[in-house]
């Protein structure tokens, strides 16, 4: 008996232990994950388990507020629709591609940039796993983009000319080191800014490259180069517009087919990252309590692997009726590729974000949650669309007058507008404080449980 006893004693000191044990290592850690070094911890290890000092953001509250973070000019419809975005007008440049060919990752070998004379671009470091930033290298790229100026080529090889040659260095802030920076520097070279990560998740101090600087190439929309993860583009003179209601629409034409047809299943959600600052975890299980929510990934029962990316979109275009869309960070413009990819496939996204929607894709191509008082209106106005399929189906509609790119086609325009603005560059800049562009700037925001209790209880 007094075994049994001292059984649960024991197995409490062995877990005080293990606790302590785990501080201590965290600690150990910390010393090599400082912000002189940050991201070379195990030798040059990309990605750093800790978030460096991050910010405190500001709470969103149940008001949308999100006027006060859109920072650029607004053009209000004449129907009452909204601000538009009139590249959202334009026809797609080039027709879709999905993935980088593998011939451009090469396609710098043995090109000589002076004939024709090439404005010369150098990857100094490249995070993700992905090879050329997913764009490629050479100047084939910029060709096959059909670019209004083409005469730019890509390399990773910093001997492809000496350093102070290159017109323009990328650095890729997450996973670059301040002591592994070009030693020469020539006057006309433009160092670039790269980050497609939130500003929630900085994993070194920015103020270590102040005054380095010329140009950003992020996802905000007012940085010198956008880099979004996606766009929609018109496909024809008189597109679609949006209206004031979800349910009426400037088309009277029907739609063409019932997309709720054989759907079973209401929601679907694709998460990996369990806990995030966007606390759109709280949401989820809340809107659990009401509709029926198939959560797949890390965070959920249910698997689809990331290796079969396209045999999962499929399942959810299938079965669910709605996938949630919901970011895991609250920042100005932070819009990721889920949500373009989801429109690609024939379900409703219902998204949580501060990204200005209404600017980069579709009108009535998505839910926000942000539009609604409460988490219970959204939950009955979402079965109230399970319920009914005509109104279901007004949010197909722009599908005959729009397409998304979530593709090889999106990131080079990217790259399209780089190469143009180095041919057009005339005053340089250099941001003297990048962290308070990227974060004191970056509109992050928390969901306020306090405030939002009413609707996460």
């Amino acid at each position: 008996m007094k075994s049994i006893v001292k059984l649960p004693v024991v197995y409490g000191c062995l877990m005080v232990l293990m606790v302590m044990m785990v501080v201590i290592f965290e600690d150990k850690m910390q010393q090599f994950i400082d912000p002189e070094h940050v991201s070379a911890w195990y030798g040059g290890r990309f990605r750093s388990p800790k978030i460096w000092s991050q910010l405190v953001p500001e709470f969103l509250g149940v008001e949308k507020d999100l006027e006060n973070t859109d920072t650029y000019p607004r053009e209000e419809n004449q129907d009452g629709g909204g601000p538009r975005d009139s590249k959202l007008l334009d026809p797609p440049k080039i027709p879709y591609v999905k993935e980088m060919p593998k011939k451009f990752l090469k396609a710098d070998l043995g090109l000589d940039p002076e004939n024709p004379p090439l404005k010369k671009i150098l990857v100094w470091v490249n995070g993700y796993g992905s090879k050329a930033m997913s764009f490629g290298f050479g100047r084939a790229p910029f060709q096959m983009a059909e670019c209004e100026v083409d005469t730019c080529m890509v390399t990773g090889n910093r001997s492809f000319v000496p350093v102070e040659a290159f017109d323009a260095i990328i650095f890729h802030f997450r996973a670059m080191e301040p002591l592994q920076l070009p030693k020469i520097r020539s006057p006309h070279q433009r160092w670039v800014f790269w980050e497609v990560e939130s500003a929630s998740y900085v994993y070194q101090n920015p103020s270590l490259y102040n005054g380095l600087f010329n140009w950003t190439m992020t996802y905000r929309r007012d940085s010198d180069i956008p880099y979004p993860y996606g766009r929609a583009n018109a496909l024809s003179s008189s597109p679609l517009t949006p209206s004031p209601s979800p349910l009426s629409s400037s088309t009277t034409e029907e739609p063409k087919k019932n997309y709720a047809a054989g759907k079973t299943k209401m929601a679907a959600w694709f998460v990996s990252n369990c806990f995030t600052h966007s606390r759109r975890e709280k949401l989820v299980n809340f809107m659990k309590k009401f509709i029926p929510v198939d959560v797949y990934g890390k965070c959920g029962p249910l698997k689809c692997s990331r290796d079969t990316t396209s045999l999962c979109y499929e399942l959810l275009e299938k079965d669910y009726k709605f996938y949630f869309s919901f970011e895991n960070s609250l920042c100005k413009d932070y819009v990721t590729e889920k949500l373009f990819s989801v429109l690609r496939y024939n379900v409703v996204p219902v998204v949580l974000g501060l990204g200005d929607y209404a600017h980069i894709v579709p009108p009535h191509s998505y839910i926000n949650v942000l539009d609604f008082s409460n988490l219970q209106s959204l939950a009955n106005y979402l079965k109230y669309l399970n319920n009914n399929d005509t109104a279901y189906n007004e949010y197909f509609k722009w599908k005959d007058h729009y397409s998304v790119d979530d593709g090889w086609s999106s990131t080079a325009q990217n790259f399209c507008e780089l190469c143009k603005k180095l041919h057009n560059d005339t005053v340089p800049k250099t941001y003297q404080d990048i962290r308070k562009w990227f974060m004191s700037q970056g509109g992050c925001k928390k969901l306020d449980t306090s405030a939002w209790s009413k609707l996460l209880v």
